[in-house]
């Protein structure tokens, strides 16, 4: 089942952080065929921060670890900052009508402007801006589809990937990224990895190993100080996880 299948959502758009031990022993019992994972990323990842399932999980898990990771790194701003600036018209060149999408660029752009040192009383004021409903980070959010199409539909690659129930790239992302509440696979998180030029690490937590083996997949460009955005999937959903 996909988060588009499920009921209405409820709670905050990213919680506050958890115990990752506590919040997963809740939603599976001690007999759960995914237990033995959640104590071994609980080893390494011992906070959570859950986020809403409503088909969006993975774009609004990212987009907040990132603008929490900017506020203390200026050159990783100034460089996303001005990728973000540039993809207007970037769009547009695919045919995008700017009129239409600019007020959600907009947003992104004065999103960032905020992640600038002395810009914010501090990050419980960013928390408040990537938490409240039907606000800022809801526009941010939406915006992340258009630049994972952008990425998709830019890089040549991507086009190996697709089987034939999709004509082209053009397709693909028609259907399976810019709809909201369409939910990301691999191909969506490499690409956005990819866009924003920085590191996304995956752990999947799937309960196929009683022994408790989990595997993790990185995406992007892991270099010292850059960006890493770090994500347990478990079937269908994305929350951001946290090292000690």
């Amino acid at each position: 089942m996909s988060e588009s299948d499920l009921p209405p959502p409820e709670g905050p758009l990213v919680s506050e952080p958890f115990p990752l031990l506590t919040h997963l022993h809740s939603i599976y019992p001690p007999d759960s065929p995914f237990r033995p994972q959640i104590a071994t990323i609980a080893a390494t990842y011992p906070t959570i921060r859950v986020v809403r399932r409503d088909g969006s999980c993975f774009y609004r898990a990212f987009l907040y670890s990132l603008s929490f990771q900017l506020i203390d790194k200026p050159e990783e701003l100034s460089r996303i900052a001005s990728y973000v600036k540039t993809s207007l018209d970037k769009l547009g060149d695919l045919g995008y009508p700017k009129d239409a999408i600019e007020m959600f660029w907009e947003e992104f752009v004065e999103l960032l402007d905020l992640t600038i040192p002395n810009c914010i009383k501090g990050e419980e004021d960013l928390h408040t801006v990537l938490t409240s409903l039907h606000g800022s980070s809801e526009y941010c959010c939406w915006y992340m589809r258009p630049l994972c199409s952008l990425q998709l539909k830019s890089d040549p690659k991507f086009t190996a990937f697709l089987d034939s129930q999709y004509s082209d790239m053009d397709d693909f992302c028609k259907r399976e990224v810019e709809p909201t509440g369409r939910e990301c696979d691999q191909l969506q998180v490499i690409a956005l990895a990819e866009a924003f030029d920085v590191c996304v690490s995956v752990v999947y937590m799937d309960g196929h190993d009683k022994d408790g083996k989990v595997q993790t997949h990185k995406f992007g460009t892991e270099r010292e100080g850059g960006i890493k955005v770090e994500v347990v999937y478990r079937p269908g959903h994305y929350d951001i996880v946290y090292r000690d």
